[in-house]
């Protein structure tokens, strides 16, 4: 089946709920379903500074979605965009006409695999690059004290030495 891909930045008022936030994306489900639309992706960017004030809020909680429907459907999903006074701004943008949903739906699902992959990856370095680095500090903890006990005994034996020295003159 072709259809049109679109993706869709949603603001959220700061201060909504989770209950609240999970309705505006169940709402958001429900009209591509109805509509036959699939959803590709969708993504918290989180609570973000917004570029000015709206309605006199300074911050917004941003989600992205990416999906795939007709174009009959963008006009229902932002008719109920309007509506829903959680929502400070909502923009939606085409991405691509005549989209085969299947073979996008693949490459939505190796491209997800691949960004797991690579999130896993990191993290494995990160968790590496910290337990040397630990060890590094460790190491070098291990080394100040040998230094210090060196110079500790050095310091004893110039102590003696000087002690040896004044008897002599004595």
């Amino acid at each position: 089946m072709l259809l049109r891909e679109y993706e869709l930045v949603v603001v959220l008022r700061p201060d909504t709920s989770e209950e609240d936030t999970q309705k505006v994306l169940d709402r958001i489900d429900g009209i591509l379903k109805n509509e036959e639309g699939i959803l590709l992706r969708r993504d918290l960017w989180g609570k973000r500074k917004l570029a000015y004030e709206i309605e006199k809020h300074q911050k917004g909680v941003y989600y992205y979605m990416l999906f795939l429907c007709k174009g009959e459907t963008i006009q229902e999903l932002e008719r109920n965009l309007k509506m829903l006074e959680m929502i400070l701004r909502y923009m939606t943008v085409k991405i691509a006409d005549r989209v085969d949903s299947e073979s996008r739906q693949e490459e939505m699902k190796q491209q997800l695999e691949e960004e797991a992959k690579r999130r896993e990856e990191e993290l494995a370095k990160q968790e590496e690059d910290s337990s040397k680095a630990s060890d590094d500090e460790s190491d070098k903890n291990d080394d100040s004290d040998t230094e210090e006990a060196d110079e500790e005994d050095t310091a004893d034996e110039s102590d003696d030495a000087s002690d040896e020295g004044e008897e002599e003159n004595n």
